[in-house]
């Protein structure tokens, strides 16, 4: 987080992608007061990679997420498939 502040960076990637190509499924779990401090000190939408999905968090909808989560993990992605976009808009 310390480097995205830094750079301003306009997307944080958190890449839990493995060696293995025939994945399934995968399971992320980012902690609340992660996502509470990436709303807060950066700008960046938050984009989760795996062997099976890119999900992304738009800055709005991790706003949003943090707004509702104090503690736990607040962004899980579990399952398959393509790219999604998550949009605080709308």
């Amino acid at each position: 987080m310390d480097k995205a502040v830094t750079n301003e960076s306009k997307e944080v990637i958190i890449d839990a992608t493995t060696t293995k190509a025939d994945a399934k499924a995968a399971e992320i779990k980012l902690p609340a007061e992660t996502v509470k401090a990436l709303v807060e000190k950066t700008s960046a939408d938050i984009i989760f990679k795996t062997d099976t999905a890119e999900v992304v968090f738009d800055q709005k909808a991790a706003e949003a997420i943090a707004e509702k989560n104090n503690h736990g993990h607040c962004l899980h992605h579990r399952g398959k498939g393509k790219r999604r976009r998550h949009s605080g808009s709308g």
